[in-house]
């Protein structure tokens, strides 16, 4: 009887143990109830190279067969969900959709928070943005840090331009951000910055972090307008900067966070997978975006994913 009772406490300690780790271990996953695959293409297109059910079903709602061949969707998606033009100059014209539409963006992985699942990487990596992208990226850094998540190094990548200095600006200057760890000593510069990485050296610097954070060594690295075929200058997009960061890297380390925000962060993590060496292992995170997004922004941003992948993959 002895022996029975012990087996059964210590039976019982190890559920309550198991229970502990297993809270433990998923206090730190995203919104979602269901851990999300590291390689978030995976939502889209299967590895048999079919495409998955909630994509279908936003391709049927929007008019699109789900039956065509990858190539084909691509071309569709292309002609109908590919704005050629920034987002936030983007028209709400599906209104109507959008309620019946948002289940399939969530369960694509385009609307919940998305944190990493280890708690050490070699560098952590802010794409670039508008000031509305850029401080939730800085705010997830750092709030990830005061959890316990380590990176040796932190880098930033941003463009030689702006997007529109007179909307840019005001916003970068206002302070009064929900939840944003700004410094209460900051002062204005008296430069203003004038570009994009300029003006993601202004938010870090507005920023308040730990003082365990202040010794990680920050890397900045801008790149200059693009030449388009007709000899006229565009902006440099995500994929220029990280290839200006590739050719800026002697070597590569292994484990590379990489810092987007929704609903892009699927897109943006099959372009840093067809630039970045295969030897580095990458995550890509970020918290929730804009609720309110037109869906002709999401289904924008889920035709360059699809275009990136078909292409990554030979498909197209």
């Amino acid at each position: 009887m002895k022996k029975l009772c012990f087996y059964c406490f210590t039976f019982l300690s190890l559920c309550v143990f198991n229970t502990s780790l297993s809270c433990e271990s998923h206090a730190s996953l995203s919104e979602s109830q269901t851990p999300l695959p590291i390689v978030r293409s995976e939502l889209l297109i299967s590895e048999d190279l079919k495409f998955s059910a909630p994509f279908r079903d936003l391709l049927t709602l929007m008019d699109i067969s789900p039956n065509l061949d990858i190539p084909n969707v691509v071309k569709e998606t292309q002609n109908q969900w590919f704005a050629r033009k920034e987002r936030w100059l983007i028209e709400d014209t599906l209104a109507e959709k959008r309620a019946e539409a948002l289940p399939l963006l969530d369960q694509l992985g385009c609307l919940k928070k998305i944190d990493p699942v280890k708690k050490q990487y070699d560098q952590a990596v802010l794409l670039g943005s508008t000031v509305y992208g850029m401080r939730p990226k800085i705010k997830q850094l750092v709030s990830l840090w005061n959890q316990g998540v380590r990176f040796e190094k932190i880098i930033f990548l941003g463009a030689d331009c702006i997007h529109d200095l007179n909307r840019e600006l005001p916003r970068l200057m206002n302070l009064d951000y929900s939840g944003y760890p700004f410094k209460s000593n900051w002062e204005k510069p008296e430069k203003l910055p004038q570009t994009e990485m300029e003006m993601m050296k202004c938010a870090w610097d507005q920023t308040e972090i730990p003082e365990s954070m202040k010794n990680v060594p920050v890397v900045f690295i801008s790149t200059p307008m693009q030449q388009k075929p007709d000899g006229s200058l565009r902006r440099a997009n995500t994929k220029d900067t990280l290839v200006s960061w590739v050719e800026h890297e002697d070597t590569f380390e292994k484990n590379c966070l990489f810092f987007s925000i929704q609903p892009y962060v699927g897109y943006q993590d099959t372009v840093i997978r067809s630039i970045v060496p295969a030897s580095v292992n990458i995550e890509t995170v970020g918290l929730s975006g804009n609720e309110n997004l037109p869906l002709n922004v999401h289904l924008d941003n889920l035709a360059k994913w699809l275009y990136s992948e078909a292409k990554m993959q030979n498909l197209y």
